[in-house]
């Protein structure tokens, strides 16, 4: 009797010990860990109390860029200094995760450049009271290259056939 109570006891204790591992996994699940140009999610799912977990790692290694260029759409001259606030949106294994890259600021060529991370960017560009909002796509191993003209607001996105560095 007193060697079963001490197993009953040790098997408890070992369910607790598990369980609360993989509680503390549970809470980590999404944690997400990147490099230039690659992303990786893991996510792991506790099947029963003996804590065996199932893992899945969803990685992207490519890159892309774009090149917004902002000009005056009367003379087609670039407009410099226009502030452009950008927002982006990745999708890692079906989910998606949004990071605020504040304001830039186009060079004096009306120029602003985003390499390499993959996904959606969101753009609202404010200029002499107007205001500007669009969305633009990065894939893999091309360069995005958008034009906004000032003031009639006309947006032209073009893919190119390559990843280059320029539109």
């Amino acid at each position: 009797m007193n060697t079963k109570n001490m197993l009953l006891g040790v098997f408890v204790m070992l369910t607790v010990v598990f369980a609360s591992l993989a509680l503390s996994e549970y809470y980590q699940i999404g944690n997400l860990t990147s490099s230039p140009g690659s992303r990786t999610r893991t996510t792991e799912t506790v099947l029963n109390t003996n804590a065996l977990m199932v893992s899945r790692a969803c990685t992207y290694s490519a890159e892309g860029s774009l090149i917004l260029t902002v000009d005056n759409g009367s003379s087609g001259k670039p407009i410099g200094s226009v502030p452009v606030q950008v927002a982006y949106v990745a999708t890692i294994c079906s989910s998606t995760v949004q990071t605020s890259l504040g304001t830039v600021r186009t060079n004096g060529s009306g120029i602003v450049t985003f390499c390499c991370e993959l996904g959606q960017y969101y753009f609202n560009v404010s200029y002499f009271g107007n205001h500007y909002s669009f969305i633009a796509t990065v894939e893999a191993q091309r360069t995005t290259c958008v034009t906004l003209r000032i003031p009639s607001g006309d947006l032209t996105v073009l893919h190119s056939a390559t990843f280059t560095n320029s539109c």
